[in-house]
């Protein structure tokens, strides 16, 4: 079974989203139009598209994925 991460670092109304980290299945990464990227000062690569979550979640239900956990950090 495919496990997805789909996440933002600003507001989630808008992308980019984070979608998968290197080893993520690159075929499914191509189907949310993601690209992968290695961010200033981290060590690690993760795959990122342009779209915002919603579209991503539209998309993934579409292919035939549903939502199993959830979780919102609100900052001060």
């Amino acid at each position: 079974m495919e496990h997805i991460f789909v996440s933002t670092q600003f507001r989630c109304e808008t992308g980019p989203t984070i979608v998968g980290d290197h080893e993520s299945n690159p075929e499914l990464m191509a189907l949310v139009e993601a690209k992968m990227v290695m961010q200033l000062g981290n060590r690690f690569a993760e795959y990122i598209t342009e779209w915002t979550p919603r579209k991503v979640l539209d998309r993934l239900s579409e292919l035939g994925f549903r939502v199993i956990c959830k979780e919102f950090l609100k900052q001060k």
